[in-house]
């Protein structure tokens, strides 16, 4: 189950952002998977459970958004979105198909609260990026 690998680097991401700030815990986190990524969400949503309680120590909410395949029909011309293979173009039943995009894996934003009542979420002094990150 390679969902527990890629979970442990969600929550590990989250971390990294959570370091960049003082009194803050996190609430949700939300991420975009393409539909041809090969991840099943439930697996991805039960392993972060886990790998966000010894990473981050809470479990925030996970929220996937599942991204279709963008399909561009080689006889047509047309243009259409899809979820699974095997695909024909919807308006021709054209089966010579180009596909773009679908195996997307983004964290897309992280949302954090206040650990102490009535204190903000003040940003540290320090300059932090995501790994992989330029």
């Amino acid at each position: 189950m390679h969902e527990m690998s890629i979970a442990v680097s969600i929550a590990e991401n989250v971390r990294t952002i959570l370091r960049q700030y003082e009194n803050v815990k996190p609430v949700s986190v939300r991420v975009r998977i393409g539909c041809l990524a090969g991840i099943v969400p439930e697996a991805l949503d039960f392993s972060f459970s886990f790998a966000a309680k010894d990473i981050i120590g809470s479990v925030p909410t996970l929220e996937i958004e599942e991204v279709p395949v963008e399909g561009h029909c080689l006889d047509c011309n047309h243009r259409f979105t899809f979820e699974t293979f095997p695909v024909t173009c919807p308006e021709c039943d054209g089966i010579r198909i180009e596909h773009e995009g679908g195996r997307d894996l983004e964290l897309t934003s992280l949302e954090v609260e206040d650990n102490d009542e009535g204190d903000n979420c003040q940003r540290k002094d320090t300059e932090s990026q995501l790994p992989g990150s330029t």
